[in-house]
């Protein structure tokens, strides 16, 4: 069923760059502790986030860390 929503949520969102429409996005990347911040860099989550945006069509617009 969840499968169901995000292919639900992707149609709509493919649905409305075909309107031509800019998306902009906010990325927020952050760690619980001093100790992820080695496992999981923000620079690597952020990279992540980004790729997601571009294969999204979003343009970023702000970075949070």
């Amino acid at each position: 069923m969840a499968l169901d929503k995000f292919e639900k949520i992707h149609n709509d969102l493919n649905g409305i760059r075909s309107e031509k429409k800019q998306i902009t996005a906010a990325i927020y990347a952050r760690v619980s502790s001093p100790n992820q911040l080695y496992n999981y860099s923000l620079d690597e989550q952020v990279r992540i986030c980004r790729e997601r945006c571009e294969l999204m069509g979003w343009k970023v617009r702000y970075i949070f860390r």
